[in-house]
């Protein structure tokens, strides 16, 4: 990916999970995305740094796609970055076939997914029991 100067923004792919590894192969350096943008808000209140990008900050979800996205810091030159990510799986519903190890397992799913549901604590006027 090439963030151009005047990009604020990288939405990521819809299948996207979780980084692997993002680098600046021209600089030779690792890009950091573990910043949260309270931390970048007391770095950079005003927002006006400028130059390569160094980090990837975790920002709201495209209004338009709902698709995760990453506020560049800082921004306003144009760099390349190479990005591996780790796919987020297909989401399991009641007609999804398991196959593999789960097809022998599911009831581990079913038990996993019961206990964090007791977890649960409820709403004020219906709790959990």
């Amino acid at each position: 990916m090439t963030p151009l100067p005047g990009d604020v923004y990288l939405t990521t792919p819809a299948d996207f999970g979780s980084w692997k590894i993002i680098v600046d192969k021209t600089r030779q350096v690792k890009i950091c995305v573990y910043h949260s943008l309270d931390q970048l808000a007391r770095v950079d209140p005003s927002g006006t740094t400028t130059g390569p990008v160094l980090a990837l900050v975790a920002a709201t979800p495209d209004p338009l796609t709902g698709t995760v996205r990453y506020a560049y810091y800082p921004h306003g030159s144009s760099s390349t970055l190479t990005c591996v990510y780790h796919r987020q799986a297909d989401r399991l519903d009641d007609t999804t076939l398991l196959t593999g190890v789960l097809a022998n397992g599911a009831e581990v799913l079913v038990a996993g997914a019961l206990a964090q549901a007791a977890l649960w604590p409820g709403t004020p006027d219906k709790p959990n029991p």
